[in-house]
């Protein structure tokens, strides 16, 4: 089964338990995420939706934990329920969550909730300041607490990588620059705007994808680099 395939079968069982679940209680599904880029691969990747809901009703949302264990072993990740008001309330608290939504997704069932969706610079900026200073410090501990162990530092960087990448998409908005498609031309229009080292993000992105074996010395001098362009992209929009 090819990747089209298999990501329509998946949108189609689950919109089906959604509807089931929450019937006319549903205004939107929206698949988001890594399965509507080229980055999506079936074997390690996790398929995330989100749900549009008129209101919350608790006893749909019991119903919702039944299906939790079936849509795992499909590798659908718990999805987002929220309403039409609590994203508008939330696009200045949460504006790099809602543009990543924004730049990747398809529109499975209902009203397209994302389209219009519109983003103050300030509050982009400032919450990438935030994240970044907050997930570099974050870094910084876990490359110590690695002790230097070669399946430590693999780790984190697969852990960690894929939220930096987050912030990218935020801060090409900030830059006027397109915010979509796959992962690694974000990182290149991303480290070419605000002067990052490319060849360092590349090889994090396919230690990521699983494409790039290194040595325990090659991993520890790549985790150095990777905390140092973070430290100077942090301090880049600081500035801003």
């Amino acid at each position: 089964m090819d990747k089209n395939s298999h990501i329509n079968q998946i949108i189609e069982i689950f919109s089906k338990d959604v509807k089931t679940i929450f019937k006319d209680n549903v205004v939107s599904v929206i698949l988001t995420g890594s399965a509507v880029t080229e980055n999506y691969n079936p074997k390690v990747s996790d398929i995330n939706f989100l749900v549009i809901i008129k209101k919350h009703d608790f006893d749909q949302l019991k119903m919702v934990r039944k299906f939790v264990r079936k849509w795992s072993r499909k590798k659908i990740s718990v999805p987002l329920f929220l309403t039409e008001e609590y994203i508008q309330k939330s696009l200045d608290s949460f504006p790099i969550e809602f543009l990543n939504m924004k730049s990747n997704y398809i529109l499975v069932y209902g009203k397209d909730v994302l389209k219009n969706l519109k983003f103050k610079n300030s509050d982009v900026r400032l919450q990438c300041e935030r994240e970044l200073k907050g997930k570099l410090l974050h870094l910084r501990q876990g490359y110590i607490n690695t002790m230097g162990s070669k399946t430590l530092i693999l780790r984190l960087i697969r852990e960690s990588f894929v939220s930096f990448a987050s912030i990218f998409r935020a801060l090409l908005l900030l830059k006027n620059e397109d915010s979509a498609g796959a992962r690694d031309e974000v990182i290149e229009k991303t480290c070419e705007i605000f002067n990052l080292d490319h060849e360092i993000f590349i090889a994090l992105n396919n230690i990521k994808e699983g494409t790039l074996k290194l040595s325990a010395k090659e991993l520890d001098l790549l985790m150095v680099d990777y905390i140092n362009e973070i430290s100077n992209l942090s301090q880049s929009v600081d500035s801003m």
